[in-house]
């Protein structure tokens, strides 16, 4: 009989002998006391497997020395930086302790991998744990929520500030590629593709040849929802194989991407005003200090038929709403 989490510690690349030897292989037995919840996270994919289960190795060990067994491995790849980011399995392992009773220690590996959010979000835990007489134990920094709650409240506001550094240095990182003419990633917009490692778009031959009647049904005033039943009645897909609509067309129409340009999109926003972690379609081109639209490849279309599809798109458009501050394609 295999473990809850028995697919969770494959996906980490631990094999059956490793897991006898650490033992997690069978279903933990015993009193909340004696049980621990253990929570690895994977920030980004080209983070080594290798060094997470390291950390496994470490917490087991730990807990060997505690007399605890671990009931469940809690594993997942989500970055812990971004507020709209919710970590499930993270929410599991603790809703294990603070909602559940299964057991009464948490252990993870760092404070930066418990949370990057401050010591708002860590004291709000702590207190939930408190009120159960549970803890949260960091092998690495060797610290007992018990006992060493202030200093865990400074390592997290310490890994917040961290992660803010760490934001502002990409978004400059990011700003100088677009100024450079750098493709900086992202899904590229139907009839063109990325060149790897290069930083610049190109025609994608398979669907360059459809992405350009697009364009020019478009230039000749044809009706988005008209070019979707007109593709759709040949048998042609869009890029994920389903039927063409009208609002893809449009959207593909206002992408300053598709004319190859680096563009400027703006940020979505929740209703408190902070990044969902989406932006709004299409964009306005990147200009230089000389006015000029700073391209990242080849294009569909070019800058002046971008314009010219937005002017027809508008002219169609139609006012609605009791101030008439809306339109309508």
């Amino acid at each position: 009989m295999h473990r809850d989490d028995y697919p969770a510690l494959r996906a980490l690349g631990f094999e059956d002998d490793d897991l006898k030897e650490l033992g997690l292989w069978s279903p933990a037995v015993g009193t909340p006391t004696e049980l621990a919840e253990m929570y690895v996270r994977r920030s980004k994919k080209k983070d080594s497997l290798s060094a997470l289960r390291e950390q496994v190795r470490r917490m087991c060990a730990h807990a060997r020395s505690e007399g605890k067994k671990i009931r469940h491995v809690w594993f997942e790849q989500r970055s812990a930086s971004k507020a709209y980011v919710r970590r499930e399995e993270f929410e599991n392992a603790t809703a294990a302790i603070a909602e559940n009773g299964h057991s009464k220690t948490l252990y993870v590996f760092k404070t930066s991998r418990l949370s990057r959010r401050g010591m708002g979000q860590v004291g709000l835990l702590l207190d939930k744990f408190e009120e159960q007489a549970a803890r949260i134990y960091v092998v690495a920094e060797n610290i007992d929520s018990t006992n060493s709650r202030m200093i865990l409240a400074f390592l997290s506001e310490q890994a917040r500030e961290q992660v803010a550094d760490l934001g502002q240095f990409t978004k400059l990182g990011m700003d100088a590629h677009k100024a450079d003419g750098k493709w900086t990633g992202g899904v590229t917009p139907y009839g063109l593709r990325a060149v790897k490692g290069e930083g610049r778009l190109e025609h994608n031959p398979e669907e360059y040849p459809t992405a350009r009647r697009i364009a020019d049904y478009l230039l000749e005033r044809k009706t988005p929802q008209w070019i979707a039943g007109t593709l759709n009645e040949e048998g042609l897909k869009t890029r994920h194989g389903r039927n063409w609509q009208g609002t893809g067309i449009v959207a593909l129409a206002h992408a300053a991407t598709w004319a190859g340009l680096v563009a400027q999109r703006e940020r979505m926003l929740d209703k408190n005003g902070r990044w969902t972690g989406k932006y709004h379609r299409g964009g306005t081109p990147l200009f230089d200090k000389n006015g000029n639209p700073i391209a990242c490849g080849q294009g569909v279309i070019t800058f002046a038929e971008h314009i010219k599809i937005k002017e027809i798109l508008a002219s169609r458009a139609q006012k609605r709403g009791p101030v008439g501050n809306r339109a309508r394609g």
